[in-house]
């Protein structure tokens, strides 16, 4: 730079021929900006990865389009299950691993938040383990696209697992009466 600061470039050699005479020149482009935006978008998606472990939370995408729900491995590890392909799965596959006692409500909440009547979704509710006993959730999302007409289409969210929470409390309203 003419200032004499450092910058970050990329240098590409082309190869020219001049009748018959075969030169190269070295193009230096700065790239000191686009590596500097690099940077900072991985030390953004380091601190999201780090707040979602420090949560232990389970992070999922609900294309409603498709459906189909992109999960992280914790969502499979806190079901007890591996992880589907390419981390999709039908959403019917969680909705059959509900408890019945919770299916109302959920999809009672799920249908007020999907037609705007609510911007958040949250809900505590049980999913059958892989090993047969129930798992508390704490589920948190929202619509994070719409179309055109206003409909959604594609909702994200986390998941934690509260199981022990939920027996906690339970242990402790059972001495309260």
């Amino acid at each position: 730079r003419k200032d004499g600061s450092i910058f970050i470039a990329h240098i590409e050699r082309v190869q020219l021929d001049f009748g018959g005479r075969r030169s190269a020149v070295a193009v230096f482009t700065d790239v000191t900006e686009r590596e500097n935006d690099r940077m900072a978008l991985e030390a953004e998606r380091m601190r999201s990865q780090n707040a979602i472990e420090a949560a232990q939370a389970g992070t999922w995408e609900w294309d409603l389009l498709q459906r189909s729900v992109r999960c992280n491995d914790r969502i499979s590890a806190m079901l007890g299950r591996e992880p589907a392909p390419d981390h999709l799965a039908p959403f019917e596959n969680f909705l059959s691993l509900m408890h019945p006692d919770d299916i109302e409500r959920g999809k009672y909440l799920l249908k007020q938040h999907l037609s705007g009547e609510s911007t958040s979704f949250a809900i505590e509710l049980r999913l059958r383990h892989a090993q047969g006993h129930w798992v508390w959730w704490r589920n948190l999302g929202r619509v994070m696209q719409r179309n055109p007409e206003g409909g959604p289409t594609l909702r994200a969210g986390i998941s934690i697992d509260i199981t022990d929470q939920r027996t906690q409390r339970e242990q402790i309203d059972h001495f309260r009466h």
